[in-house]
């Protein structure tokens, strides 16, 4: 997994952090992360995540670029 720093400071990976995203709270993280020059680093994460040899984290990382509409 690619760690990303949380909005508490708790290191966790992008996927986890996209997932746990509620729909109307989308905007405020693409927001935050812009602000912060996090957003790159996640989607790359993301990017690379699909790429994953691991069934299950491709498709994780899918969904969580979807959720963000980067898919």
């Amino acid at each position: 997994m690619y760690p990303m720093e949380s909005l508490n400071g708790v290191e966790t990976n992008p996927i986890a952090v996209v997932s746990a995203l509620q729909p109307e709270d989308v905007p405020r993280f693409l927001r935050k992360s812009i602000q912060e020059k996090k957003l790159t680093s996640i989607v790359q994460s993301l990017n690379k995540e699909v790429l994953s040899q691991d069934p299950r984290r491709r498709v994780a990382a899918q969904d969580a670029l979807r959720r963000i509409g980067f898919i």
